[in-house]
């Protein structure tokens, strides 16, 4: 490093200037090799996604509290975020293989036979284990964005010829308090992995199948009896619904 000469600049208090807790919290979150839990994989996904929500473009709350006073007032909103996955870690948990007829291991190898069969994706293949903590698996996204996501009431559509970039879709009309933009392109400056277009997709894929006339009565009668119309349930409950939504859409 080569030394400098001259007087010793005086601190700036410039806006852009990061304050040392700003630049502790952002190297915490990128010094890990390769996410392995969940905790470690949304400190990688927020410096991936630049410490926001995904949907909204929301600045993390935990990331705000670290900024100087100057660049506080910069920002207009902050959310609490969450790591979202797209596949959840839960239908890989708590499967007793020592049992033939385990339901749990039954209804998981089901339902990576059915995303494979109608995507081409090979999730236990990409995403076994603790693989499925891996970026291209997840997005940063605020409580209420994360909840419509899994709810399958908010999807990303990917628009033609425009890499990374969406359209955030919904059935219903998105309020500009929750997304003040529908289109996004997701970009970072850190070498982890940006969400794989192909797992939004299949997300997207199921939602709208989920929304078209006739799913909705049949999901609505599926929701009375399992209390849970994400595609992938963490009870294990949804692989008929799963199978019924896949059945009518090559994603592919």
């Amino acid at each position: 490093v080569k030394q400098s000469k001259g007087a010793t600049p005086a601190p700036s208090d410039h806006p852009s200037r990061p304050s040392f807790e700003e630049e502790v919290y952002r190297l915490r979150c990128i010094i890990d090799e390769a996410p392995t839990d969940h905790r470690t994989a949304k400190r990688a996904c927020l410096a991936r996604d630049h410490f926001r929500c995904l949907g909204s473009g929301k600045m993390e709350f935990s990331y705000y509290r670290t900024l100087t006073p100057a660049q506080q007032a910069q920002v207009h909103s902050f959310v609490n975020t969450n790591a979202a996955h797209i596949f959840p870690p839960s239908t890989n948990q708590d499967l007793d293989r020592e049992q033939d007829q385990d339901p749990k291991t039954q209804y998981s190898a089901t339902v990576w036979a059915l995303v494979h069969n109608f995507s081409g994706i090979s999730v236990l293949e990409e995403l076994n284990a603790s693989s499925i903590h891996d970026p291209s698996n997840i997005l940063t996204l605020g409580l209420d964005v994360h909840k419509l996501f899994d709810d399958l009431q908010l999807w990303f559509e990917a628009v033609p010829n425009n890499v990374d970039t969406y359209d955030i879709c919904s059935p219903f009309p998105l309020v500009p308090h929750l997304i003040p933009h529908t289109r996004v392109t997701f970009s970072t400056n850190t070498e982890r992995p940006l969400p794989d277009p192909r797992y939004l997709k299949l997300h997207a894929a199921v939602c709208r199948i989920a929304h078209l006339s006739g799913a909705a009565e049949y999901i609505e009668s599926f929701d009375r009896d399992t209390e849970s119309t994400t595609v992938l349930a963490r009870d294990g409950s949804s692989a008929d619904l799963l199978s019924f939504a896949l059945q009518r859409v090559q994603v592919f």
